[in-house]
């Protein structure tokens, strides 16, 4: 598909291969729900804008990036930033590579939770909502699970700043917050999709909103998308 970027005024292609991925461009490049509304949108811009006063590089985290296109999104939008993209289907990495070209994005394939240990991967069919990460505790080789605390690390807080987070990742947010997640309180957004209509009886959310419950915010609800602005910051 050819996408127009309508801040850099220019064309680009983003491979698909099937009406899956057809709907994540059209959410992302033409409903924009990674947008924000427009009496938010100055004063996010604001705090991206200090963060290079600062001569600091933005840190964007992609959790979720599917085949690339959310962290192609971020690009164009917050350019200075440095973009961490996690994805652990494979089938989704392939298409990543291909569409996403840009020196500033890094990507992480791994599952992504609380705590590290080793998992496999269970697909059922083309749509990777039915992508399930299974701990397998007989096998220390297989692919092990990333944390946000240990990608943080990574990045010295004298060069790098966390800006935003997105987290689409299909229902493993109840995982994620489960434990260990003081992380959250230094990013100034956090976007999530919960996952509660996908896994009705699984009470999926009480762990994020426990998680940010003493953090002095703004929530917002766009679309299939739970905005956090966090005040403390």
């Amino acid at each position: 598909m050819l996408i127009f970027d309508k801040i850099g005024l220019k064309f680009f292609f983003q491979k698909l291969r099937n009406n899956h991925d057809l709907n994540t461009i059209r959410q992302i490049f033409i409903k924009e729900e990674y947008n924000f509304k427009k009496k938010y949108n100055k004063q996010i811009r604001e705090f991206y804008n200090n963060i290079l006063k600062e001569n600091k590089i933005p840190i964007i985290i992609d959790c979720g990036s599917n085949i690339g296109a959310s962290s192609n999104y971020f690009n164009i939008k917050f350019p200075k930033s440095k973009i961490i993209a996690i994805e652990p289907d494979t089938e989704s990495i392939k298409i990543f590579k291909y569409n996403v070209n840009e020196s500033n994005i890094l990507l992480y394939e791994n599952a992504l939770s609380s705590e590290v240990f080793s998992y496999d991967l269970d697909r059922d069919g083309q749509d990777w909502r039915s992508t399930k990460i299974k701990k397998n505790i007989h096998n220390n080789q297989s692919q092990k699970t990333i944390t946000i605390s240990s990608i943080l690390e990574k990045y010295d807080n004298l060069i790098y700043k966390p800006f935003l987070i997105k987290i689409d990742i299909e229902g493993h947010e109840k995982e994620l917050f489960k434990k260990n997640y003081h992380w959250i309180k230094e990013f100034k957004i956090i976007i999530i999709e919960l996952h509660d209509w996908l896994f009705p009886k699984d009470e999926i959310s009480n762990n994020f909103f426990l998680a940010i419950s003493n953090m002095k915010k703004k929530i917002l609800k766009d679309g299939e998308n739970t905005i956090v602005i966090n005040k403390d910051i």
